[in-house]
């Protein structure tokens, strides 16, 4: 069965600045740039019939294009035991409405909902047993952080595919922003 998310690409001028951030770490595994994206919302695994009504039902969001600002660091769960490190998105109402838009088809199509609050952000780097040294050093020298804003004008349905190596993302479909 397919593993899907939604989610928003950021264009390669972004990713770029993401990527000067990336230093050689034990315990820290950098994302591969073409896989950074903003999630909107995971779906995980379902079934061909639930895929197709998810890729149809997604032409229903309608949301204007709205500035994505890309900025600041922080680790999730939190500092104690960090997993995940990232770097935070601000989006405004626009960002607030797709991502509801988009939980509502999902729990439409049958999807359990998400009992997650939506926190985005852009996953950097996932976390084994890293120094607690360097990242108070990284969140420290990275707080200011700030990748330029962008207009957000698609939203996509990706394929997620588990590999020895890391999962890969692949693009079901795409959507275009803009008022019905």
């Amino acid at each position: 069965m397919p593993r899907l998310f939604v989610a928003l690409d950021v264009p390669p001028s972004v990713k770029i600045r993401m990527e000067a951030l990336f230093e050689a770490e034990e315990g820290v595994r950098w994302v591969r740039p073409e896989q950074i994206h903003l999630t909107l919302r995971f779906i995980g695994e379902v079934d061909a019939g639930t895929t197709a009504t998810l890729t149809e039902r997604l032409h229903g969001v309608r949301v204007a294009p709205f500035p994505l600002r890309i900025g600041g660091v922080g680790v999730f769960p939190g500092r104690r035991r960090p997993r995940v490190l990232w770097t935070g998105a601000a989006g405004g109402d626009g960002l607030a409405t797709l991502h509801d838009d988009i939980e509502r088809v999902v729990r439409e199509a049958g999807v359990p909902p998400d009992e997650k609050p939506f926190r985005p952000h852009l996953t950097l780097a996932r976390l084994r047993h890293p120094d607690p040294a360097w990242i108070r050093a990284f969140l420290s020298d990275h707080r200011d952080f700030v990748a330029e804003t962008f207009t957000v004008s698609h939203f996509h349905l990706y394929e997620s595919r588990l590999l020895p190596e890391g999962a890969t993302h692949h693009r079901l479909a795409s959507y275009p922003l803009g008022e019905s």
